[in-house]
């Protein structure tokens, strides 16, 4: 069984690493849209995303993890106030926005693999970034404001002194089912329209372009973490028992959420990196005024190094 804290340890320094590569993806991103591989919707998905990944990172960071900390007496003293409300339902919306953004990346790939290219290119001038940022937002906020009027959420202690959120009896299958529906409808929604992409794109009498197909597999693998939460979603609405509460499957979903806030958060950073060697090469641009990525005509990314004489 994962510790509590010592997931909240684990977290705050996956955060240590990885909030500031992240930050640097994003200010490549955003300080190159002029480019024509930035400039592609496919980035401002990314964006949108990855500003929300921090939020939801940091939101944690202060209602996950600090009441584990040298702060837990503050928080355990405010138990009876609207702070634990409100930290665990912005988590969960933060959650929503989240797995909603990883839908978006999915209807990006849609367009880009199943559209024509002159429809995809015309699809692309419109302001996607902004128009799924408020559309999440609504959706995730409509989902989670059930939470927000539960005033009867507050805080507990284990039998290991550690502050965990505890929710009323008649309260907690009701935001289980909810959390599990919506995670499971993104995860099947995302698989489906997955196996579709990847058959197209392998039964085309062209083989599609290198960067779309590892734009793709990226977005494939940022389906593994919530593939894992809808699993234990499931466990802990099957077993959950309203007659002994708190149950061990709740305080076992708690400790591994900080787990799952590790993946939601900081895995898409990492497989930009990976993936992406325009982002690779927009990293090593920065700080270095004689290396100027530029774009190549081809979707990728080329690095002017200017030659000096010696």
């Amino acid at each position: 069984m994962l510790s509590t804290i010592f997931g909240a340890y684990l977290f705050l320094a996956a955060s240590l690493i990885s909030i500031p590569v992240y930050l640097a993806i994003l200010y490549v991103i955003a300080g190159h849209r002029r480019l024509r591989v930035f400039g592609t919707a496919f980035y401002s998905v990314v964006l949108s995303n990855g500003i929300f990944d921090l939020a939801g990172a940091v939101l944690f960071a202060v209602a996950g993890c600090a009441p584990l900390t040298i702060f837990k007496e503050v928080f355990w003293n405010s138990r009876k106030t609207y702070l634990p409300v409100i930290g665990l339902a912005l988590n969960v919306m933060f959650l929503y926005i989240r797995l909603f953004g990883l839908v978006t990346l999915v209807l990006e790939r849609t367009f880009a693999t199943l559209c024509r290219t002159s429809t995809y290119i015309k699809w692309q001038q419109r302001p996607i970034c902004c128009s799924s940022t408020i559309i999440r937002w609504l959706i995730a906020l409509t989902l989670s404001w059930p939470m927000f009027i539960q005033m009867d959420i507050s805080y507990k202690k284990n039998s290991h002194g550690e502050i965990m959120p505890s929710i009323p009896a008649d309260r907690i299958q009701t935001d289980i089912l909810l959390a599990g529906v919506v995670t499971w409808t993104c995860v099947l929604v995302n698989s489906t329209i997955y196996a579709g992409i990847l058959l197209k794109m392998v039964t085309k009498c062209s083989m599609p372009v290198d960067h779309e197909w590892r734009y793709t597999l990226q977005a494939l693998v940022l389906t593994l973490a919530p593939a894992a939460m809808a699993v234990h979603f499931t466990y802990i609405y099957i077993t959950i028992d309203k007659a002994r509460l708190p149950t061990n499957s709740f305080d076992e979903m708690t400790r591994w959420f900080m787990l799952y806030n590790v993946l939601l958060s900081y895995l898409p950073p990492w497989l930009l990196l990976l993936f992406n060697e325009e982002i690779r090469k927009g990293l090593a641009a920065i700080g270095n005024p004689a290396v100027t990525p530029l774009p190549d005509g081809n979707g990728s990314c080329v690095i002017r190094i200017p030659i000096c004489s010696r």
